[in-house]
């Protein structure tokens, strides 16, 4: 008898188990077919950037239980034995704390398999549809699909800001803005130029779009002056396979960004602290800091006061709300944002061999006292961008030709 219910109960496991392997079999079925529509109607429109291994990404949600490693850990912001930031947190405190580790460990050269960009956006101004097309088109060659956002035309949208007046320093008249009962000249604190106003709302409209689409993990945003790395595809991929960098904007993450490439105006007083302490120094300080850590070189710093740029970033649904809040009492540039995010716990993090970087020969259309700049090699060094790296999209050549051997 006991013998007979030990069978059934055998015989009702292997049926229940055949039950599960079949539901779960349908499921791939069913994501397979999903995600081949997907990566369909994403070339068809250019509304998305899919990885090619996404589908272990959507594995993952079928049954977290098999991936408990996944689950959220504790905030970075409440730990106090270690900095999502350890660079700011220097500049800020004087204080030396390591750097909290990703969720994972520091992995390295892992398959890009969780990396699902549910967009990429570039921001584009009325007028300026030939500057997006050239680009797109060259990016979709880098197999990157972007779609066209059209941002705020500053000048206009925040013309009652402003008013032409005169300063100290200046016979030729400037643009005061006024702003809480004040005109603020160039260079004051709180001084922000109509481009600048105009960024701000841009970056604010496009994140509450996507933060009302709850099928949004991360977006990926490009400036319309960006230049991509001449090999961005296979670069980005190494760049997003070592989890320090790309683990702070795949799905699962507690968030984050990434910024896929950056401008650093100065070497910086590090390890002295006061108002320029940020820069080259301190970035390559973090560098080795982390190399002497895990025993290997990282692709991506802790950004610093003086990272800057916005012309090719990674943003994780995660800050979606914080910055739009940031955003409607902002009175910096937009790039400015990166300490208050650290602040909140969130790590922002830059590749440090820049896979974007900005198309510096033409006047700057958020800040036109940046001229069209004939030493832009002079800045590119300044940046550590090599030219040779980058292509002009309607070349699609190196924008400076690499010398031959």
């Amino acid at each position: 008898m006991a013998a007979a219910t030990n069978t059934m109960a055998l015989l009702g496991l292997l049926l229940a188990f055949g039950v599960i392997t079949l539901y779960f079999n349908s499921q791939l079925s069913n994501m397979h077919e999903r995600i081949n529509k997907v990566e369909q109607d994403s070339r068809a429109d250019s509304t998305q950037v899919i990885d090619t291994a996404a589908y272990i990404s959507m594995l993952r949600r079928v049954d977290a239980r098999l991936h408990a490693h996944l689950v959220a850990p504790k905030p970075h912001a409440l730990r106090t034995n270690c900095s999502v930031n350890p660079s700011l947190h220097y500049e800020d405190t004087g204080e030396t704390i390591p750097e909290c580790p990703p969720e994972r460990g520091y992995l390295f050269n892992q398959p890009t398999t969780t990396r699902l960009f549910s967009a990429a956006y570039m921001l584009s101004l009325e007028g300026h549809w030939e500057d997006y097309r050239v680009r797109r088109d060259t990016f979709r060659n880098q197999s990157v699909y972007v779609r066209r956002f059209i941002g705020v035309q500053g000048s206009t949208r925040f013309a009652n800001d402003y008013v032409q007046t005169t300063s100290k320093t200046s016979k030729e008249p400037v643009l005061g803005r006024k702003f809480k009962g004040k005109v603020l000249l160039p260079g004051e604190p709180g001084y922000l130029t109509p481009g600048e106003q105009g960024y701000l709302a841009t970056m604010r409209q496009l994140l509450e779009e996507a933060l009302n689409d709850p099928r949004v993990t991360s977006i990926l945003v490009f400036d319309d002056d960006a230049l991509l790395h001449c090999n961005f595809a296979e670069e980005l991929r190494k760049l997003l396979s070592e989890e320090r960098c790309g683990g702070l904007v795949e799905a699962e993450s507690t968030g984050g960004v990434l910024l896929l490439g950056s401008a650093l105006w100065i070497n910086g007083t590090y390890p002295e602290r006061g108002r320029w302490t940020g820069g080259w120094a301190q970035v390559d300080h973090d560098m080795e800091v982390i190399r002497q850590r895990t025993g290997r070189s990282t692709q991506c710093f802790n950004v610093d006061r003086k990272t800057m740029g916005t012309f090719g970033v990674i943003y994780h649904r995660q800050v979606f709300a914080p910055i739009i809040e940031w955003t409607l009492q902002a009175d910096e540039p937009f790039d400015h944002l990166w300490p208050h995010l650290t602040s909140m716990g969130f790590p922002v993090r830059a590749a440090y061999r820049s896979l974007v970087v900005q198309d510096v020969r033409h006047q700057s259309s958020v800040d036109p006292s940046r001229k069209g700049q004939e030493d832009f090699l002079a800045r590119a060094q300044k940046h550590h961008w090599d030219m040779t790296q980058y292509c002009d999209p309607n070349t699609e050549q190196p924008v400076i030709p690499p010398k031959k051997a």
